[in-house]
């Protein structure tokens, strides 16, 4: 999560913003990171009737199809694979 100033932030200082009630019009996290993954962040902000209605997009190099369902199912909006050039290729 980017801050005010354009810092990154980890998720639970991710978490305690969201939880203080700042108003973000948009999520975008890695599924792989180290204290919760992008799958459990995103089931907890859409357990959260005050942040449930903000998207998130999951980025990640995780590949295939089940990890993909598995991050919409989560309930992310969009769930891309890094590298992003891929997309882009003729």
């Amino acid at each position: 999560m980017l801050t005010g100033d354009g810092s990154t932030c980890r998720t639970q200082s991710a978490l305690d913003l969201l939880a203080e009630g700042h108003d973000y019009c948009l999520i975008i996290s890695d599924v792989m990171m180290p204290t919760m993954n992008g799958f459990e962040l995103t089931a907890h902000i859409r357990k959260n009737n005050d942040t449930q209605a903000i998207p998130i997009i999951l980025l990640t190099a995780l590949t295939g199809e089940e990890k993909r369902i598995k991050g919409l199912e989560t309930g992310a909006d969009a769930y891309l694979t890094k590298p992003l050039l891929k997309l882009y290729r003729a």
